[in-house]
Order: structure tokens, then sequence, then C-alpha cells
């Protein structure tokens, strides 16, 4: 199973988008640092904050669901019969709109 759903990553690059900040680019260089070190020999669930708040967040963009704040990315997000780690979406009080590419 691919990391990421290749629908949704043909939809990103279909955009315009400008070139990454500065700060995008110190969380990328800072996720292949901890990728070089083999992630320091952790498993996929104890590096899945990183990934997250690193490369889901700092790198790509996506914002993290508050209690009254909309937001494009959730942790533990219920689909169908199971649970993903981290959901992409629309999601804010009241509503959860699951993007399924």
């Amino acid at each position: 199973m691919p990391l990421f759903n290749p629908k949704t990553i043909q939809a990103a690059f279909a955009t315009d988008r400008p070139i990454a900040t500065d700060g995008e680019r110190a969380a990328a260089i800072r996720w292949a640092a901890l990728a070089r070190v083999d992630f320091h020999g952790q498993n996929e669930s104890q590096i899945e904050p990183e990934f997250n708040a690193i490369l889901m967040q700092a790198v790509l963009g996506y914002q993290p669901v508050s209690p009254d704040i909309p937001g494009t990315i959730k942790a533990k997000q219920p689909i169908g019969a199971g649970i993903v780690d981290l959901a992409l979406g629309d999601f804010g009080p009241g509503r959860t709109a699951v993007c399924t590419g």
C-alpha cells in the first residue's frame, strides 16, 4: 500500500503552488536528517508524531484540528471499518469531510 494515495498526489501537483518557504525547506532538511540515521531505530508508531508535525504540517502545510478551529489533517480518524493514522480533509466542529482521492 502506498504511503500517499496516488490520486491525492496527482491533484496536488496539478495546482500552482509557490516554491517552498525557508521554513518548509528547514523542516524538510530536518526530516531528511532523521531519515539518514534511520529515525534512531524507532518504529512507525514511534515516529508518527514527528511525521505529522514535521513532514505533513511544517513541510506540506496541513493544519491540525483544534477545538474551535477547522483543520485539514486529523490523527486516528475512523474510516470505514478501521482507523487511519492520519486523514486529510476538512475537519471542524460538527463536520468531517475526509479526502479519499
